[in-house]
């Protein structure tokens, strides 16, 4: 499976232990990764606060360079607070076609836009929904039977409510457990 990576920025420094497993991992899972090497930060909770638009249209310019990666199935990061701005970011700009193309319009001086269709996942959604658990436990069984797996990332993450659905009086994000 061929997918966009985006690593996020703190994979890179705060806990370069991520990037680096995930580089060790994805090839005994069959999983290509395309690195998008020129996206930026999210800007979850830093940017997003003080300017919103702002925000969209730097998560807007990683989804337009994730559908530029010729045959990736979809975009995937690995970092919980990532896939949580790129949701909540995604919606918006899904949702209202002026607003996305406000967006694209300053990705146009990069020759850049943002279409809908995008899919965007955490790696650990990406075990789950389309390699299988039963498929990671024969992976890892055939490799050793003695190794251990488990996750080193969040199980939770912040998304809009809306791609999971919530309880009733829920808020409008909620988190979630996967």
């Amino acid at each position: 499976m061929k997918v966009a990576y985006w690593p996020g920025c703190v994979s890179r420094g705060f806990t370069p232990e991520l990037h680096g497993s995930m580089a060790k991992v994805a090839p005994l899972l069959d999983i290509e990764l395309v690195e998008l090497d020129r996206a930026c930060c999210t800007g979850a909770g830093v940017i997003a606060e003080h300017n919103q638009e702002l925000a969209d249209t730097l998560n807007a310019r990683t989804f337009a360079l994730a559908q530029q990666v010729d045959g990736a199935e979809l975009m995937m990061n690995i970092c919980s607070t990532c896939q949580g701005a790129q949701s909540e970011c995604q919606e918006r700009l899904d949702a209202n076609a002026e607003y996305r193309s406000h967006v694209n319009e300053t990705l146009a001086a990069e020759g850049l836009s943002y279409e809908l269709g995008l899919t965007n996942k955490n790696f650990l959604w990406l075990l789950v929904e389309e390699i299988g658990l039963e498929a990671l436990r024969s992976a890892s069984s055939a490799r050793s039977q003695t190794s251990r797996l488990a996750p080193s990332t969040a199980a939770t993450s912040f998304v809009p409510a809306t791609v999971w659905g919530s309880p009733p009086g829920a808020p409008a994000t909620t988190t979630c457990t996967r």
